[in-house]
């Protein structure tokens, strides 16, 4: 349970940064200018944006799975 406690902030400290990122681009968001997102690679060494490493959780980690999981265990628990 801790390693999914560990998944769960790190995944939210990942959609608040996209927030941030979101926030601080959004005149050229609005422009209309369409964006190809390539997700991130598995580069450590690489500077990626915060909608490249959430585009490459999001495809990697099946979401409804993980919470369903979650869920499930933490039902288990009580």
């Amino acid at each position: 349970m801790a390693l999914a406690s560990q998944a769960l902030t790190m995944m939210s400290a990942l959609l608040d940064d996209l927030q941030v990122e979101t926030a601080c681009c959004q005149e050229s968001i609005s422009q209309g200018s369409e964006l190809e997102i390539e997700p991130a690679s598995l580069d450590i060494l690489g500077q990626f944006t915060a909608l490249q490493r959430a585009a490459k959780f999001l495809a990697a980690a099946p979401l409804n799975q993980l919470l369903f999981y979650l869920a499930t265990i933490s039902y288990r628990k009580v």
